[in-house]
C-alpha cells in the first residue's frame, strides 16, 4: 500500500503515470493496489486504479476517479467531479459545487454532498431501458435502479439529481423527496418511450424526453418539461410549468398554476388548466382549451381550434382557417389571417372581437350581440383600416353615426362601414365613394339590426 503526496500545482496521478515532484510514488504501481492518494492544492486529477483506493483531492477543482475496487473520494474544497466506477464506492464532495457520478456497471455507492450545490449524476444504459426511483429516507433520498443489475444510490447532503436515460424506454418515478437537501430533478430520457412519473414530489423538475413517445408528469411545484420528436403527453400538475411539446401530435396539460403550453410542430391538444395560463399552439392544427382563469391563446400555423373557457381571456387564431369560442368571462377574440368563425360563448358576457387590419377580413362572428346591458363590440384599429382615394380617415373612439350606412347609402367623403342584414355582411369601405370601393369584413350569422346609432363598432389606435 503506498501514501502518494501532490504538489502545490496541478497533478496527475494514475497507475503508469504521475507529474513531476509527487512524493510516495512507488517503482512499481500496480493497478491493484490499495493506495491512499492526496491531491494537495491545485487542479488535480486523480486515478485509483484497480484496489480499495483512498482519492482526496484537497484543494482545488479536482477529478477523481476510483477505478475497481470498493473505493473512498474524497473530493475536500473546489468543485470537484468524483467517478466511482466499478465496486461499491464512498463519495465525500466536501465543499464547493461537486458532481458525483454513476455509469453503467458501477456497483451500489453511498453518496455524501458537503457544502455546496452538488449533483447525483445517473447515466443509464446504453442499450436498455432502466426502471428507476428515487425517494427519501429519513433526511437522505434513494435513487435505485430495478431492473438489469439493480443498485442502490444512498444520498446526502445534495441538492440536485441528473438522470441520464442513454438508450431504450426509461421509467422514472420520483417519489416525496420530504425532508432531504434535493431541489431539483433532471431528467434526460433520450431515445425510447420514455415516463415520468412526479406527481408525489415537491421538488423541481426538468425532463427532457427525447426521440419517442414520452410520458411526462411532473409535480406539485414548477417544472419544465420537454417531449422533444415524438406523440408526447405532458402534465404539469402543481406550480406554474413550462411544457414544450416539440415534433409531433402532442398532448399537454398544465395542470394547476399560470403555465406556458407550447405546442410545437404537429397537431397538438393544449389544456391550460387552472390558473391563468399561456397556450401557443405553434405548427399545425391544434386545439387549445384555456380552462379556467384569464388565458392567453395563441394558434399559430394551422388551422386551429381555440376555446378560452372560464375567465376573461384572450384568444388570437394567428395564420390559417381558425374557429375561436371565448367561453364564459369577458374575452377578446382575435381571428388573425385567414377566413375565421368567432363565438364570443355567453350572451351574459361583454366580449370584444378585434380586427387589427383589412386584411384580417371575412370572419365569421356566430352570436354578436349589442342589445344586452353587457354587449359585444366589434374593435377595428386605426392603422390597419387607412382610407384611400382622398377620404378622411376614421377616428379613434365610438363610431360615429355618420360613418355607419346601411346597404348602399352614402358616406361622403369618409372611409366607414356598411352593414346588409339581409346576409349579415359588415364591409369596410376605404374611399366612401360607394360600394364599389368596399371590402366584406365579418359576416355576422345571427343578422342582428345594427343601425347608425347602435352597431358596436369601436376605432382603436
Amino acid at each position: 500500500m503506498a501514501i502518494i503526496r501532490g504538489t502545490p500545482g496541478n497533478d496527475t496521478i494514475t497507475p503508469g503515470f504521475v507529474s513531476p515532484g509527487v512524493t510516495g510514488f512507488p517503482s512499481r504501481f500496480p493497478s491493484n493496489a490499495p493506495d491512499t492518494v492526496f491531491g494537495n492544492a491545485g487542479n488535480d486529477t486523480l486515478n485509483g486504479g484497480g484496489g480499495n483506493d483512498i482519492l482526496n483531492g484537497n484543494a482545488g477543482n479536482d477529478t477523481l476517479n476510483g477505478g475497481d475496487g470498493d473505493d473512498r473520494l474524497n473530493g475536500g474544497d473546489g468543485n470537484d467531479i468524483l467517478v466511482g466506477d466499478r465496486g461499491s464506492d464512498v463519495f465525500e464532495g466536501g465543499a464547493g459545487d461537486d458532481r458525483m457520478i454513476w455509469n453503467d456497471g458501477d456497483g451500489s455507492d453511498t453518496m455524501r454532498g458537503g457544502a455546496g450545490n452538488d449533483t447525483t449524476v445517473f447515466n443509464g444504459s446504453v442499450a436498455l431501458g432502466d426502471q428507476l426511483q428515487l425517494q427519501a429516507d429519513g433526511g437522505r433520498a434513494i435513487f435505485q435502479r430495478l431492473n438489469l443489475v439493480p443498485i442502490t444510490l444512498d444520498v446526502d447532503d445534495t441538492e440536485q439529481f441528473e438522470i441520464n436515460g442513454l438508450g431504450g424506454d426509461e421509467t422514472f418515478t420520483v417519489n416525496s423527496l420530504a425532508g432531504t437537501d434535493v431541489q431539483k430533478v433532471t431528467f434526460n430520457g433520450n431515445d425510447g418511450n420514455d415516463r415520468l412519473n412526479a406527481n408525489l414530489t415537491a421538488v423541481n423538475i426538468v425532463a427532457d424526453g427525447g426521440n419517442g413517445n414520452d410520458i411526462l408528469n411532473g409535480g406539485s411545484v414548477d417544472d419544465t418539461l420537454n417531449g422533444g420528436d415524438g406523440d408526447d403527453n405532458l402534465q404539469g400538475n402543481g406550480g406554474n410549468d413550462t411544457l414544450n411539446g416539440g415534433l409531433g401530435n402532442d398532448t399537454l396539460n398544465g395542470g394547476d398554476g399560470d403555465d406556458r403550453l407550447n405546442g410545437g410542430d404537429g397537431n397538438d391538444f393544449l389544456f391550460g388548466g387552472l390558473g391563468n395560463d399561456t397556450l401557443n399552439g405553434e405548427d399545425g392544427d391544434d386545439r387549445l382549451n384555456g380552462g379556467d382563469g384569464n388565458d392567453f391563446l395563441f394558434g399559430g400555423l394551422g388551422n386551429d381550434t381555440l376555446n378560452g373557457g372560464d375567465g376573461d381571456d384572450r384568444l388570437n387564431g394567428g395564420l390559417g382557417n381558425d374557429t375561436l369560442n371565448g367561453g364564459l368571462g369577458n374575452d377578446t377574440l382575435v381571428g388573425g389571417l385567414g377566413n375565421d368563425i368567432l363565438t364570443s360563448g355567453s350572451n351574459l358576457d361583454r366580449d370584444v372581437f378585434r380586427f387589427n387590419s383589412i386584411s384580417e377580413r371575412r370572419d365569421r362572428i356566430t352570436d354578436y350581440d349589442i342589445f344586452d346591458a353587457d354587449r359585444d363590440i366589434i374593435q377595428v384599429s386605426k392603422a390597419g383600416f387607412n382610407p384611400t382615394g382622398g377620404a378622411n380617415a376614421l377616428p379613434v373612439g365610438d363610431l360615429p353615426a355618420n360613418l355607419f350606412v346601411l346597404g348602399f347609402g352614402g358616406l361622403g367623403n369618409n372611409a366607414g362601414f356598411r352593414y346588409f342584414s339581409g346576409n349579415g355582411n359588415l364591409y369596410f369601405d376605404s374611399d366612401g365613394g360607394g360600394f364599389a370601393g368596399s371590402e366584406v369584413l365579418v359576416t355576422l350569422d345571427n343578422k342582428p339590426n345594427l343601425n347608425a346609432f347602435n352597431n358596436g363598432i369601436e376605432v382603436i389606435v
